[in-house]
């Protein structure tokens, strides 16, 4: 476990992140039932199919999902295990289409409303981050919500003011509701922005994103 802490400390070196990702899956077949070993690989694989231009970032998230259902047998009433699990079926539905996306939206939902009644300020309010992010993303048709978007990532802002990624999916909704300038003063706010302790890779590429989207999406 030592092995593999250290090495997720260095995650932001894609290399040592892969090596942090054996030595948990090996700390896991020793013990099946070490939750946070569960959850900083989940953590991990969800991290390393998010790197942009990753081809095969389906796999990733799939063994996340794996590893988050199995620690749930050992773990159901901890919330990590249920919102990683959330996270990964979210980012699994992207990659996905027609209605195994949609299967994987409802089971985001309701792995976040578990997590709101365990532990609502969890990751920053990630419960209601993520609920956020699916409502800014489904079109009107199947579910998406821009208001009750933008409810949820205020509640998720105000459990977690120094998180970026709220503000950078606040940032992201306000654009695709037109409002450029708003969304301007948030990325921006993302950019000058110190990173967290213990956040840095995650703050690495939250920054990129929000350089990109004041670079190419920014309507003046």
């Amino acid at each position: 476990m030592k092995q593999a802490e250290c090495l997720f400390v260095q995650r932001n070196d894609l290399p040592k992140a892969r090596a942090a990702v054996e030595s948990y899956r090996q700390v896991l077949k020793e013990d099946p039932q070490q939750v946070e070993a569960s959850i900083k690989l989940a953590r991990l694989l969800i991290f390393i199919g998010s790197q942009k231009d990753l081809q095969n970032e389906g796999r990733y998230y799939m063994e996340a999902i794996e590893v988050s259902r199995q620690a749930l047998r050992y773990h159901p009433n901890d919330p990590g295990p249920h919102y990683w699990l959330g996270v990964a079926c979210g980012l699994m539905a992207d990659v996905s289409g027609g209605f195994t996306a949609l299967g994987l939206v409802d089971d985001t939902k309701q792995q976040m409303e578990t997590v709101i009644k365990l532990d609502p300020t969890y990751d920053y309010g990630g419960a209601y981050r993520v609920l956020g992010r699916l409502h800014t993303k489904l079109p009107f048709i199947v579910g998406g919500d821009k208001e009750k978007a933008e409810r949820y990532l205020r509640l998720a802002l105000k459990l977690g003011p120094t998180y970026m990624l709220n503000h950078l999916y606040l940032a992201d909704l306000l654009m695709v509701t037109d409002r450029y300038a708003e969304a301007e003063v948030v990325l921006r706010q993302v950019l000058a922005a110190s990173a967290q302790r213990g956040l840095e890779p995650e703050d690495k590429l939250w920054k990129m994103h929000a350089g990109d989207a004041l670079a190419h999406r920014i309507v003046r």
